[in-house]
């Protein structure tokens, strides 16, 4: 049932990376703490930077972690065949915080 509405949650969340973010870079400026230096950061967002954002992994069919998902994740979650509930897990370290962007 969570795995469902989150599932549901992270389609409509990939709709406005894509059109947001995607091949865009930001730059985010700020004042470090140690030093009160003012510095700066840019950051590019690829597709494939999406399920790191989301905190999901996706599985094999046995269960198991598939590695090095990232881009297969965000194809399967824009077409077909596309993911489902049983393909998607929680990364423990988030299982309390999910944390899909909040666009």
């Amino acid at each position: 049932m969570i795995k469902t509405k989150l599932l549901i949650l992270l389609l409509g969340r990939l709709k406005k990376y894509k059109e947001h973010m995607v091949n865009k870079k930001f730059i985010f400026i700020y004042r470090d703490s140690n030093d009160q230096i003012i510095k700066s950061l840019e950051v590019a967002f690829k597709p494939e930077n999406f399920q790191h954002l989301t905190g999901l992994l996706l599985l094999n069919e046995d269960g198991t972690i598939k590695q090095r998902s990232a881009q297969e994740f965000y194809n399967r979650c824009i077409d077909k065949p596309y993911i489902t509930t049983q393909e998607i897990s929680f990364e423990k370290q988030n299982l309390r915080h999910w944390r899909i962007i909040p666009l």
